[in-house]
């Protein structure tokens, strides 16, 4: 398993949700796609992050297309570097002048969550993408082609050479989005007297879980670096599972040692599969919400 967090442009968003785990249906009722190609994803909301955060990253790191030049077909080939400059002047302007409609907005008492819409052009939306090695493959041979939208295609790229230089650990206990910051976080618990050593014992995996669950969340705020306690992070955990933002529980997988060809990762369950299973398992995790 491999989990990535990454920029990707927001307006290009529709592409990588094809490689989503999860659907809503019109009922808005959500499962687990059955397409075997499937990659779990959360990420940032416009709706979560102040606006004028938002109003600063696109003034400050804007996004900007890789100009083509037009033709039949769904690509072009690179425009001259003079056309480019022409092309990037005409995005500026439309870029200021969507900064001053905003703004225009936000004056009329407008809520973020429709004044913000006219910065999806211009902004980058940051995903936490999780998945096995059968799918990043597969997502790479598609992203990496050269027929793929230039800066998609330079994301996938930097994001296959990742893959290829890292190192994978060996099949451990689990595999989690964070892990190094949620162990952090449960450690200094211990420190402090938060939890106790026989808690800490007992049940460190499953609040290390838990907070994971939460910073995959914070996603929405577009930080995972703000200091939480366990208890505050166990608290949003519990809220996710509560009112059904379960998306928050597929970064967190439990490897399973036999073959089973109703998994999603072949080898590896997520905590969200192990919760719906309602196995053993999920009644541990769910002991630490007093569930």
């Amino acid at each position: 398993m491999t989990t990535f967090v990454v920029p990707w442009p927001t307006v290009k968003l529709a592409e990588l949700r094809t490689h989503r785990t999860i659907y809503q249906t019109e009922s808005e009722e959500f499962n687990i796609a059955t397409n075997e190609r499937t990659i779990a994803m959360n990420a940032n909301s416009s709706r979560a992050i102040p606006l004028e955060r938002q109003i600063k990253q696109v003034e400050e790191h804007p996004f900007e297309p890789m100009w083509t030049l037009n033709q039949s077909g769904m690509s072009g080939k690179l425009a001259s570097d003079l056309t480019a400059e022409k092309a990037s002047q005409q995005w500026h302007s439309a870029r200021a002048f969507a900064l001053t409609r905003v703004k225009a907005l936000l004056d009329l008492g407008i809520h973020k969550q429709d004044a913000a819409l006219l910065l999806n052009p211009f902004s980058w939306t940051t995903c936490i993408l999780s998945a096995d090695q059968d799918r990043w493959e597969h997502f790479f041979s598609l992203r990496c082609n050269p027929n793929v939208y230039p800066a998609v295609r330079i994301i996938a790229k930097e994001m296959e050479q990742l893959f290829i230089r890292s190192t994978p650990e060996p099949l451990s206990e689990i595999h989690i989005a964070f892990e190094e910051e949620a162990k952090t976080v449960v450690n200094a618990a211990l420190e402090s007297g938060e939890i106790t050593p026989q808690e800490y014992k007992e049940k460190k995996k499953y609040y290390t879980m838990a907070v994971s669950m939460s910073m995959c969340a914070m996603i929405s705020y577009d930080t995972q670096e703000r200091s939480e306690s366990l208890t505050k992070h166990v608290e949003r955990a519990k809220k996710l599972l509560t009112e059904g933002h379960w998306s928050t529980a597929e970064h967190q997988f439990i490897p399973v040692h036999h073959d089973n060809t109703n998994l999603i990762f072949k080898g590896w369950k997520s905590l969200r599969e192990v919760m719906t299973d309602h196995q053993s398992f999920s009644k541990d995790f769910l002991t630490i919400f007093n569930f």
